[in-house]
């Protein structure tokens, strides 16, 4: 074991000797490593257009809303908006999902089970349109924080 020993070190010093090996020395001012953001609970996201948000929706959850329906839920939808969120020049800036997410289930009447589904469906699709957020896959949500 001594003779692999010596042999190991005698190779090392050769090496160094003859410039292969370079002293590993700390950068004293290193470079952070870009990381995402922690996330802050639900995020929020602009919502500028109800009769299209809830046509989108309509069509994905298979809700089968008459357009005259879903326009009159569209205009309650928009008065619920006004008196509860603030109105930006892109949308209104929902930052609470979940309150939203009730006054849609209220305004619409969906069921228990169409509800649980409906909240499933709309974790998913923020989630899908976080990672493509600057694809042009994904429209029906923008993040609130990612705006300029």
């Amino acid at each position: 074991m001594k003779p692999l020993l010596t042999l190991l070190l005698l190779a090392a010093l050769v090496l160094a000797a003859a410039g292969c090996i370079q002293p590993q020395i700390p950068d004293p001012h290193p470079t952070p490593l870009p990381t995402a953001p922690p996330p802050s609970g639900e995020p929020a996201f602009l919502i500028s257009n109800t009769d299209q948000y809830l046509s989108y929706w309509n069509e994905k959850m298979g809700w089968n809303l008459p357009d005259r329906t879903r326009l009159a839920y569209a205009e309650e939808l928009n008065r619920y908006l006004d008196a509860t969120w603030e109105k930006e020049a892109a949308g209104y800036h929902v930052t609470n999902t979940s309150d939203f997410l009730r006054a849609v289930k209220t305004i619409l009447g969906l069921t228990e089970e169409q509800f649980a589904a409906f909240v499933t469906a709309d974790a998913e699709q923020k989630r899908a349109d976080q990672l493509n957020y600057h694809s042009h896959t994904s429209r029906l949500y923008e993040t609130y924080a990612d705006q300029p």
